[in-house]
């Protein structure tokens, strides 16, 4: 299976959609989680480690979450 990069606001979604179905169903709703849903779990903690303290991602950040998004300087 080949995943490709995710917005943020897809993130966000499938994070949400793990997390609605696992509050919902517990443990049963953990198994149904996806691949795509665990991936933006993943990623949202991971991001969520490496912003600075005022609640702004780094570029470095940015560019871990969708590396096409990332910008010549």
């Amino acid at each position: 299976m080949t995943l490709k990069p995710m917005s943020e606001a897809e993130m966000l979604t499938h994070a949400g959609n793990a997390i609605e179905r696992i509050d919902r169903h517990g443990e049963r709703g953990a198994m149904q989680v996806t691949t795509e849903e665990t991936i933006a779990l993943a990623m949202i903690a991971h991001l969520h480690a490496l912003a600075p303290a005022q609640g702004q991602l780094s570029k470095s950040a940015l560019s871990t979450m969708n590396p096409k998004q990332e910008t010549a300087s």
